[in-house]
């Protein structure tokens, strides 16, 4: 019994397992049926026929929603990083509902910043002074509050993440001309 990738994620299924068929576009001749409409191959980080049970796909369902909650009070609250914790979410919803992935990727404001990210391993100049500024926003009043062991192990995570941020692209590689282009 073939069932569609659709089908499968609604919940309140049926117990009984199911039958995965690769689409056309990454399947091996024989592996689908003749006359049958191939499925959309998932966007990222779930290979077709490797969805998560039911029990790990409302874990993700529920830290994407967590990850989401966190980025939007990060709109208001310059000390939160709204574009991590939504790209954070974007995976985690990739593992459980796409299509909660995609419309987060659609997003006018954050869409292409998540996209570029999770594509590309890219983040934007503008994005990088953004990430540093918040960074710099929230160590100062650590410095001023926090003493201690605390207060060094809270820079040292605040400068790993700079030197990250600094050390991402700022714009994807250009694709590299092949042999034939050079003819």
């Amino acid at each position: 019994m073939a069932v569609s990738m659709s089908e499968a994620m609604r919940p309140g299924g049926s117990s009984q397992p199911r039958e995965w068929r690769l689409p056309q576009s990454v399947a091996r001749e024989g592996e689908t049926g003749a006359g049958e409409e191939p499925a959309a191959a998932p966007r990222r980080s779930t290979p077709p026929g490797k969805l998560p049970t039911s029990r790990f796909r409302w874990l993700w369902l529920a830290a994407g929603w967590v990850l989401f909650g966190i980025g939007f009070v990060g709109i208001f609250l310059p000390v939160l990083p709204t574009t991590g914790f939504w790209i954070l979410a974007v995976i985690a919803f990739e593992r459980s509902n796409p299509a909660i992935a995609a419309r987060i990727r659609r997003s006018p404001r954050f869409g292409p910043s998540v996209s570029a990210f999770l594509d590309h391993g890219v983040i934007t100049r503008r994005g990088k002074v953004a990430a540093l500024t918040g960074m710099l926003i929230s160590v100062l009043p650590l410095a001023l509050l926090v003493e201690g062991a605390a207060l060094w192990l809270a820079l040292g995570g605040v400068a790993i993440g700079a030197v990250y941020v600094t050390t991402r692209r700022s714009r994807p590689k250009a694709p590299r001309p092949s042999a034939s282009d050079e003819r």
